[in-house]
This record gives C-alpha cells, structure tokens and sequence, in this order.
C-alpha cells in the first residue's frame, strides 16, 4: 500500500501566510483557491465540487490512486488571544498556544 503523505501540517502553515501576503499586496485570493494551488503543488490532482443547495464538500483530491474528499473550514484568530501574544512578545517574554480543531457535535 503507497504511504500517503500528511499535508494538513504543511497546509496548517502555508495558508495563513499566503492569505496575509496577498492581503498585505491588496489581493483577494479565497482560502479555497490557496488550499487548491497548495494541493496541486505537492503534486495532488484537485477537482472543485460545484457549490449545491445540499451539503457537499469542497474539493476532490486524488493522490495516486486514492480519491480524498475535503471540506476546508476556516478558524480566524481570536483577537484576545492576539494581543496577550503581542503583549508578551513585545515584553520579550515566550507566548505559547493551543488550538484545538474539532467536528461540532450535532444532536
């Protein structure tokens, strides 16, 4: 079985740099655009799924032989939590954080 490469750490990293440089230039590029060049330079094969009035995903990836379906969430930054991490690194002090990403639960 072909090893299948993990790029939402990359993916994680690459795209809220892009969206800020593009931003700073005064482009607007969607984050959908940004994930789908993204994918398609780690030599992935990335199809758009046509919006619909039901729920569908986003996009499907093959990767080899191996079809993926993704639906990309956006999370924007909290901006409490941005200025205690301008606060401290201004201070010359360490900020960490941890951001937890997971499914809503539905009832």
């Amino acid at each position: 079985m072909a090893r299948i490469p993990n790029y939402s750490f990359k993916l994680t990293i690459i795209v809220p740099i892009i969206v800020s440089l593009t931003q700073a230039l005064g482009f607007m590029i969607s984050h959908e655009e940004i994930v789908k060049a993204a994918l398609e330079q780690f030599g992935c094969q990335v199809q758009k799924i046509p919006r619909s009035t039901e729920k569908t995903p986003d996009f499907l990836v093959e990767i080899g032989s191996v079809q993926y379906v993704i639906e990309l969430k956006t999370k924007e930054p909290n901006p409490t939590r941005l200025a205690e991490r301008e606060e401290k690194l201004s201070a010359g002090e360490v900020h960490g954080e941890v951001n937890v990403v997971e499914r809503k639960q539905h009832n």
